[in-house]
């Protein structure tokens, strides 16, 4: 009789019931990121480098010398590292107990001179912080309590108990949560972040801010708001309790506390280093908190072969709802025993891709997952991570067209692009990487072959093997360990830019930029055709490029300052042109030339380059150009044309890419 229909029901609390129209699933996405606040601030170029983490480094009696150790193994083995995550092991205190925003000195005997040694080597520290307090082994729990700066049990006149980790595995213990909406909590939080952390050289990872088991009865002071996050259409206000009147965990939700935590460190992070972006991990993420947090994750995932195939679906589907888009999952697997060389070589190949890059791990076997674990494997994982660090450009460039500008997530599932080919609705476990670059992780053992089905109403180029494939098939490809990457497929009509490998994004000028270009095949004329007009007119493709100091938030004032370069590639019957333009020039990048190639042996057609001051084909013959003593490409130079740019292109004998 009704037909298919949704039913949502909420037991208390306000109701808003917001409808989007599409068509598109693209425009839906979009104006969702809209209605909750696009992200405020770019992330800084840094945390799209490798993020290292493990549990065991903080559990360790030596932990600063481990913790200071890695640094140094990421150089004899050429791992780039551009992060750590510091786990809570800081935190104990002499009972065992993890007790937020105190130091155990004897794991960290000097945490100042840790973060300066790591921070010289270009590696940040983000301190894993919970929010709450233990109540019998913190040191200010009994303070809290007298400000009312925790989350409070009305009925029984004290603060509201939970369960929760408290010392080794397994172990809990009474905690109360910090209240974020009193004025107590929310000025305890940013106090102590600042002085025992910030200061000290140390960002804050936001960790269990789900806020989970709390009393739906017990009550917040609600004296602080969630001022500053942007709220176009009025959905966070209409959410907001009455300012000083007590209400319930029932009526107003728990997202505000998560909301209000993530407010508290931004704000701390924004009087601390002015003028620097602000870079918060989270791990829990509600709407609107995308506007300040950077980077997420999907959680304690377990060391299986599934929960690679499993985290994709996860990962594609959570792009969808607005969380930040600098998402990812625990590489490796974060609890079990180590993965095997097979399946770490397997999670690394496609976790390249994530915009959260994180190897991370607590194994139950006392193990710690590193990139050199394994000496069989470590050239491979070695390759990935370059392969990585080469791909940043590109990765930061689809961020500022596409979240940045645009409210887009960077990893789609492959309907989001395609939604007219019905056969993309069952694609779970791949995923597109902006909207041209297509990655088919391998998710079981002694597999070395992956088939896929390539998206119709386009052509696709396998990276690896440079094969052409018209769209609307399944195709197998081979896939060994021994590759950098998982296989890659790329539209036809699309490019890739690339920079250098280095120890970190900052460690020295990126002065070398590349662009592969990957052309649509002109069909040929049947026949009957040649006498009429031609049917398949030459489209020009567009790749933009966005460089900026990735540090600093001058590209959001008045001089702009930042550079956006576009690549235009025409592709027709005969000759492929290529050109730039620039659409904006407030910044000066490390490099002059942008070097171009297509890596597709089989194409044949002549490649013509325009220069892009005069407008002008150039010759061939003349122009500067340089092989990667890898690959064997050639890349051509095109000069970029900035205004107050006196340089002359400079010509390299070979530069490996």
């Amino acid at each position: 009789m009704w037909g298919p229909y949704t039913s949502y029901h909420a037991e208390s609390g306000p109701l808003d019931y917001v409808m989007i129209h599409g068509p598109s699933i693209s425009s839906i996405v979009r104006s969702f990121g809209i209605i909750t606040g696009s992200t405020q601030h770019l992330p800084p170029r840094y945390s799209f480098g490798y993020l290292a983490s493990s549990m065991g480094y903080a559990e360790s009696d030596n932990a600063q010398t481990k913790i200071e150790q890695f640094a140094k193994q990421c150089r004899k083995h050429d791992i780039p590292c551009d992060g750590m995550h510091l786990s809570s092991g800081y935190t104990v205190v002499d009972n065992g107990d993890r007790c937020v925003f105190t130091w155990n000195k004897k794991r960290f005997p000097r945490p100042e001179k840790m973060a300066a040694r790591l921070n010289a080597a270009g590696i940040h520290i983000f301190a894993n912080v919970k929010p709450w307090l233990l109540q019998k082994s913190h040191p200010d729990f009994e303070k809290l309590k007298q400000e009312r700066g925790l989350v409070w049990d009305d009925e029984n006149d004290k603060p509201s108990t939970v369960l929760q980790w408290r010392a080794g595995r397994y172990t809990m213990g009474d905690a109360s949560y910090i209240d974020f909406t009193s004025e107590a909590g929310y000025t305890y939080w940013q106090t102590q972040l600042r002085t025992q952390l910030v200061d000290k050289g140390f960002l804050p990872w936001l960790d269990n801010n789900e806020f989970a088991m709390l009393d739906d009865q017990h009550t917040y002071a609600c004296q602080v708001e969630p001022k500053m996050y942007d709220d176009p259409v009025g959905l966070l206000a209409s959410s907001v309790p009455t300012k000083n009147k007590r209400s319930c965990a029932r009526h107003v939700g728990t997202p505000i506390q998560t909301l209000l935590m993530a407010q508290a460190s931004f704000q701390v992070l924004q009087e601390a280093i002015p003028n620097q972006r602000p870079f918060l991990i989270t791990r829990s993420s509600v709407p609107f908190c995308q506007q300040l947090v950077n980077q997420t994750w999907s959680g304690d995932n377990t060391t299986e072969w599934k929960t690679i195939r499993y985290n994709i679906s996860m990962g594609v589907g959570a792009s969808l709802c607005a969380i930040p888009s600098g998402y990812g999952h625990d590489v490796g697997g974060f609890a079990g025993p180590s993965p095997d060389p097979e399946m770490f070589v397997r999670w690394v190949q496609q976790g390249i891709f994530w915009p959260r890059f994180s190897i991370h791990s607590f194994n139950t076997d006392n193990t710690i997952t590193e990139p050199w674990m394994y000496p069989e494997v470590l050239p491979t994982i070695r390759e990935a991570i370059h392969l990585r660090y080469r791909i940043i450009p590109y990765l930061y460039s689809l961020y500022v067209v596409h979240t940045y500008r645009n409210n887009e997530p960077l990893i789609r599932p492959i309907f989001y692009d395609h939604q007219n080919d019905s056969k993309t609705y069952n694609q779970q476990f791949e995923f597109m990487l902006g909207p041209n670059t297509l990655i088919a992780p391998i998710y079981n053992p002694n597999e070395t072959k992956r088939s896929i089905y390539l998206p119709q109403e386009t052509a696709w180029y396998h990276y690896q093997s440079e094969k052409y494939f018209e769209g609307g098939q399944t195709v197998t490809v081979d896939s060994s360990l021994d590759d950098a990457a998982a296989p890659i497929f790329v539209k036809a009509g699309s490019m890739i830019c690339f920079g250098q490998v280095m120890n970190n994004v900052h460690q020295m000028p990126d002065d070398d930029r590349r662009v592969q270009i990957f052309p649509e095949r002109w069909p040929k004329k049947k026949e009957e055709e040649e006498e009429e007009e031609d049917p398949h007119p030459i489209t020009r493709r567009i790749f933009t490029m966005i460089e900026d100091d990735g540090k600093t938030l001058y590209h959001e004032l008045e001089g702009r300052a930042y550079t956006e370069v576009q690549v235009w590639m025409e592709a027709g019957p005969d000759i492929i042109k290529v050109g730039l333009k620039i659409l904006n020039d407030g910044y000066f990048p490390d490099y002059d030339t942008v070097w171009v190639t297509c890596p597709i042996a089989s194409e044949t057609r002549r490649l013509v380059f325009v220069d892009p001051q005069y407008n002008e084909v150039m010759n061939l013959q003349e122009c500067p150009r340089i092989v990667d003593d890898n690959t064997m490409h050639c890349y051509y130079g095109l000069p970029l044309p900035l205004n107050n740019n006196k340089k002359k292109m400079k010509s390299k004998a070979t530069a490996p890419l």
